[in-house]
């Protein structure tokens, strides 16, 4: 039965191929056939494309002359527009013209400038008839000045006879004799009796001198009667005390003259000074009089207008001179902007008749050119066109189409499946079906031997397996009976926390020897920690035999260690607090654990609970407890720098 499967399968494939080669050529032709019908089916729509393709194709220029048609009825509309604008612009020249006629006459014949002339004249006459009111207000004030102080100064002036009264005075005071000490007094009254010795001594030099000259004797005699001393018992015997005593009345008698005689002069002072001043107030009043009638009299010959009311005509007339100018130069201006308007209209009009015929020329030369007979054409071509993308992508459709269907149909060479044989493609297709009939009849047949042969091979496989599966169940049944005796009074959970407390301690050993400069590292062995010293040789020692601020770095390391183990495990951790620890550091491992901790806090915020002072200096944020005191209960504030 194998050997007629072979046979079978050859013949069959024999056959195949050679059905397989024939309906290759059957396809090909079907293809040819159908790509054909396509192009023929399109070559008989080809007029009609084209039509439109030539519609697409002048659409543009029909869109351009369109475009010449809308100028040429915007310019046109344009030109009418403009000529009425101009129209109107001329009438508002016009008009300003006529305006500015009528507000220079206004100006002209309403003479304000020789009105303001006329008006400035009167108030300055006015103004040199307040000044004379003025002036003569204050000289007839000044007038009634004078007399007022004149018979004030009148009543205290009065005349005495000064010359007599000082002539008595000085009589009696040259009576006293002249002014002196009370030496002088003595030596003028008592000159003898104070010189008695010294005149003994002058007559004795008399004597001498006359008996040594004759002819000067009697001169001596008379000088010898002067120069004898004073007897006893005559009139001007001599008393100090009494001297004394008339020395004093005389200087008081002489003090008293004196006085009454300064009174007198200084009324005599004031006396020539009021007088004085009594002849220039007449005089001034005399001259303040006059001036105030030569001002009422000056006031009176001109008789002017009231100041207030020549400046309110002045006001007024200019005033009306300012509406007047204003009403022309407003005119002015508005002619100016008419004409300019005026103008600007006619250069647009201009221009615009100028764009006109050039756009007719051109509109004219562009239908000859694309071959329309009028405007209306246009009008009527461009509305046949419905959409002219739509349109123009459709043309474009077909023709890549035509063409690619075209390109088709010359792809294909004839000559290949000139020679098909449809019969003997329907011959072979029915020998496949009989060859394929009687294998799967022997197929079916080497099909049941071969099930037969393959449960058999499948129960041996099976008695295989399950010997393997007894094998393996053997196996775990050991593994559990070992499992069993592992987690038998918690020696599974001690296994895991050592796996565990082996990972944290790596990573705490990282952090100490980071901290200790590589010296100090951990190790968890037997269940318990120690400590290595890598400038010991490596030797390990237990925790407890570390100093106080050994002991905190090495718990700082655990608990950092044991914090990233939480993180990674359960949760983020956000905040970490560290209590007291650092008073056993010295300041170099201050300075370390801050650095470390101050890389960690990018990672979570850290909280320092501490007594020393000098971390107050590397901590920015700052919650500061002042304990209780007599005074107070708790202060707890808040620091930040």
């Amino acid at each position: 039965e194998e050997k007629r499967e072979l046979e079978l399968a050859k013949s069959l494939t024999a056959v195949e191929m050679e059905e397989s080669s024939l309906q290759k050529l059957a396809d090909k032709k079907a293809e040819y056939e159908t790509a054909k019908a396509a192009y023929e089916q399109a070559k008989e729509r080809l007029p009609e494309y084209q039509a439109k393709k030539k519609k697409v194709e002048r659409y543009p220029a029909a869109k351009a002359v369109q475009e010449k048609i809308e100028e040429r009825a915007r310019l046109s509309e344009l030109g009418v527009r403009l000529e009425r604008e101009k129209e109107t612009a001329t009438k508002a020249c016009e008009t300003a013209s006529e305006a500015l006629l009528a507000a220079e006459n206004k100006l002209t014949s309403g003479k304000f400038d020789e009105a303001l002339t006329e008006i400035e004249v009167k108030i300055a006459q006015a103004k040199s008839v307040e000044a004379d009111r003025k002036e003569a207000e204050r000289a007839r004030a000044e007038w009634l000045k004078c007399r007022a102080e004149y018979k004030a100064l009148k009543s205290e002036t009065i005349e005495e006879n000064f010359e007599e009264k000082l002539a008595d005075i000085d009589g009696k005071i040259s009576a006293l004799g002249s002014d002196c000490s009370l030496a002088e007094f003595l030596k003028n009254n008592f000159k003898d009796v104070l010189l008695s010795e010294e005149y003994g001594e002058v007559r004795k030099d008399l004597r001498a001198l006359a008996n040594e000259y004759p002819i000067v004797e009697k001169r001596v005699e008379t000088l010898l009667q002067k120069y004898t001393p004073v007897q006893a018992g005559d009139k001007k015997s001599f008393d100090i005390a009494e001297a004394k005593l008339a020395f004093d009345k005389a200087e008081k008698t002489r003090a008293s003259f004196r006085e009454e005689r300064l009174k007198i002069e200084r009324r005599l002072v004031a006396y020539q000074s009021n007088t004085a001043r009594l002849e220039l107030l007449r005089k001034q009043g005399d001259g303040f009089r006059v001036q105030a009638e030569n001002a009422e009299r000056k006031i009176a010959e001109l008789g002017a207008e009231d100041l207030s009311v020549l400046e309110e005509k002045k006001r007024e007339i200019q005033r009306r001179k300012a509406d007047a100018e204003t009403a022309r130069k407003t005119a002015q201006e508005r002619l100016y902007a008419a004409q300019s308007e005026t103008a600007e209209k006619g250069a647009r009009i201009a221009q615009t008749a100028e764009d006109l015929l050039r756009v007719r020329s051109e509109l004219e030369k562009s239908l000859k050119e694309y071959g329309f007979a009028n405007t209306e054409e246009v009008k009527s071509f461009l509305q046949s066109v419905y959409s002219y993308e739509q349109e123009k992508a459709k043309v474009e459709t077909f023709f890549a189409s035509y063409e690619a269907k075209k390109m088709r149909v010359e792809e294909f060479k004839t000559e290949e499946f000139a020679g098909f044989d449809a019969e003997r493609l329907v011959l072979l297709k029915g020998e496949r079906e009989r060859l394929e009939r009687e294998k799967e009849v022997l197929a079916a047949s080497i099909g049941a031997a071969q099930n037969a042969l393959s449960a058999l091979i499948q129960k041996a496989e099976e008695a295989k397996a399950i010997q393997s599966e007894l094998v393996k169940t053997s196996a775990e049944r050991e593994r559990l009976e070992k499992l069993s005796k592992l987690t038998y009074g918690g020696a599974f959970m001690n296994f895991v926390a050592g796996e565990y407390l082996q990972d944290v301690s790596r990573q705490a050993s990282a952090t100490l020897l980071s901290l200790t400069g590589g010296r100090y590292f951990l190790l968890y062995e037997n269940k318990e920690f120690s400590v290595g010293d890598n400038l010991n040789g490596g030797e390990t020692r237990a925790v407890r035999t570390l100093s106080g601020g050994e002991t905190f770095l090495v718990s700082l390391s655990l608990a950092l260690a044991l914090s990233s183990a939480i993180c990674e495990s359960v949760r983020h951790v956000e905040f970490f607090f560290l209590d007291e620890g650092f008073g056993t550091l010295d300041q170099k491992l201050v300075d370390t654990v801050m650095d470390v901790l101050g890389k960690l806090s990018k990672d979570f915020s850290i909280g320092l609970i501490s007594h020393v002072e000098e971390l107050k200096h590397r901590i920015h944020h700052k919650i500061i407890v002042e304990s209780a005191n007599e005074q107070r209960g708790s202060v707890v504030r808040m620091e930040t720098h």
